[in-house]
């Protein structure tokens, strides 16, 4: 005997699978409007001009989901007040977390269309990327469970405007932030995650283009303030991958000094573990100090010359003698 999923409230619950391949016709949703396959949103221009108001609705998609939940992408204007996109599970327990095929729960208006893209509380849970967002989003409360993109930023590779994000919790996705475009501005106040899983590139931060500019605030469920720098942020699977232009702060590190990392050889450059911004002061004899890969003008026998390595930047020192000695200060 199977139990259905209990639901409350305004649902719209959906049993389609549109397959593992992108339909000619374009994405599949439960609620949307026209598709840029149709000439709607970048890079045509063209919108529907009307501004869709959700407020109290809950969709309900299939295990690992093969359709969208709201796509919006083709009008003018969006405000969300209430939503939810939820997996029915096919057991116990919460939906399992899709593979990387298609589709989102939510899409706002695309590049080019107006500037009100407005969400005030949206969650989901099992979808295979949660909020797809390209500009003009202003989020104040997301929570993405269980898929396997949290956020995806898609979009021109052009000139977007920026978008904004309060408090976005994530928990258990594959990658927290995802970039899927050359260019993307983000700004989000506090990026709580947890229980980060394990895969070949699932990175929690994936922008392999380097597309993206802002700040992440960071926050993780954990005791130990070092726990984020440890177990996600400095670990080659789960971490970080490029994101030159982001600006990721561990908001958890303590301010004031911390214990130094090893001094690396001569010539080797050293990733700021802590990410967060730091001071080091220098002493002994050294024929440059790098920041970033470029030269501070610091030079000779200093002692406690101080440089400020910002959060996920290098430092490297130049030296043929002994080896120097370091102080770090977290800003």
């Amino acid at each position: 005997m199977t139990q259905a999923a209990s639901t409350t409230g305004t649902v719209l619950k959906t049993t389609h699978n549109a397959g593992n391949s992108l339909p000619a016709t374009g994405e599949v949703s439960v609620v949307g409007g026209p598709t840029p396959h149709y000439g709607y949103g970048y890079p045509a221009g063209l919108f529907s001009n009307m501004l869709v108001v959700v407020d109290g609705l809950l969709v309900e998609v299939p295990q690992n989901p093969r359709v969208c939940g709201f796509d919006f992408r083709g009008l003018a204007e969006m405000h969300v007040k209430s939503a939810a996109v939820l997996a029915a599970s096919t057991g116990t327990g919460a939906p399992s977390i899709p593979d990387p095929v298609w589709g989102w729960a939510l899409s706002p208006p695309d590049i080019l269309n107006n500037a009100l893209c407005d969400i005030d509380s949206f969650s989901v849970e099992g979808h295979i990327s949660g909020l797809r967002i390209t500009e003009h989003v202003r989020c104040t409360s997301l929570r993405a469970v269980n898929c396997f993109n949290g956020i995806v930023c898609d979009g021109s590779s052009g000139f977007p405007h920026a978008n904004w994000i309060g408090y976005a919790c994530v928990e258990n996705c594959k990658r927290s932030v995802a970039f899927a475009t050359s260019r993307a501005k983000l700004n989000i106040d506090c990026l709580d995650i947890e229980s980060p899983t394990a895969g070949t590139g699932d990175h929690q931060i994936n922008d392999p283009g380097n597309g993206g500019v802002g700040t992440f605030r960071m926050f993780s469920n954990a005791n130990d303030p070092n726990d984020l720098n440890t177990n996600v942020l400095n670990n080659a699977t789960l971490g970080v991958n490029g994101a030159a232009g982001l600006r990721i702060i561990n908001t958890e590190m303590y301010p004031g000094n911390v214990a130094a990392p090893t001094v690396p050889s001569s010539t080797s450059a050293l990733k700021n573990p802590f990410w967060r911004d730091v001071a080091v002061s220098v002493s002994g004899a050294v024929t440059a100090v790098k920041v970033d890969g470029v030269s501070t003008g610091v030079t000779g026998t200093v002692a406690g010359a101080t440089v400020i390595v910002p959060t996920g930047k290098t430092i490297e020192l130049d030296y043929s003698g002994a080896t120097p000695t370091w102080v770090w200060t977290i800003l």
